[in-house]
């Protein structure tokens, strides 16, 4: 790998590869989803997303058979069977099961909101979350349930809204087997069998299992 990073030191066999690598410190991000807005640095990120608007879900877990249009979607849903979190925030301690999640919490502690919408001055941390609020102004909502013709501005609202219908409860506890719809309220329950309170009240000191 002879081809090196000057920003974090990543190595490369291919130019072509470094460059293309380049553009995420760069924050280039040229390829868009006409669907719902959000924007990729890469065409084969765009081209992996787009495969949450067709339905398509290639990746299947072994243990419930839960299946996922992208692969980071089913290592991170792996983790829900095993409780496993390996990154970990350095000021608060919070863990996740992928890495870009902490990235993202990161920047919670700097309060670094750099993308403003113009309609009502929210401000955000990321630029893709600014296109699915914007969804909110324009009255765009481009994901609806086959059951009921309900319609959503995101994907992951869509998913909750489908469990309704189906009944199927895929994040299970590993612990106590019990199971639960949306995988938020799984890691919480997790909490009360580790005793994990990792949301401190300013002002009392008091601690919580959530926010």
């Amino acid at each position: 790998k002879k081809f090196k990073c000057p920003t974090c030191d990543k190595a490369f066999i291919r130019n072509y590869t470094l460059q293309c690598h380049m553009l995420i410190h760069k924050n280039v991000k040229e390829h868009k989803c006409e669907t719902c807005g959000k924007e990729f640095t890469l065409l084969k990120h765009l081209q992996r997303h787009h495969l949450v608007h067709t339905g398509e879900k290639p990746y299947k877990c072994h243990l419930c058979g839960r299946a996922f249009s992208q692969q980071g979607s089913l290592q991170a849903h792996s983790r829900t069977h095993t409780g496993i979190k390996p990154y970990k925030c350095q000021i608060c301690g919070r863990a996740f099961a992928l890495q870009s999640p902490l990235m993202s919490h990161m920047k919670t502690h700097s309060n670094e909101k750099n993308f403003k919408c113009e309609t009502c001055g929210k401000a955000f941390t990321h630029r893709n979350t600014l296109a699915r609020h914007q969804l909110i102004h324009s009255g765009t909502r481009p994901y609806k349930c086959e059951e009921c013709g309900k319609t959503f501005t995101q994907t992951n609202d869509l998913k909750r809204h489908s469990r309704i219908h189906t009944g199927i409860r895929p994040y299970k506890c590993h612990v106590c087997s019990k199971s639960f719809t949306v995988e938020f309220t799984l890691v919480c329950h997790l909490r009360t069998h580790t005793g994990e309170r990792p949301y401190v009240c300013d002002h009392c000191g008091k601690t919580f299992t959530q926010p």
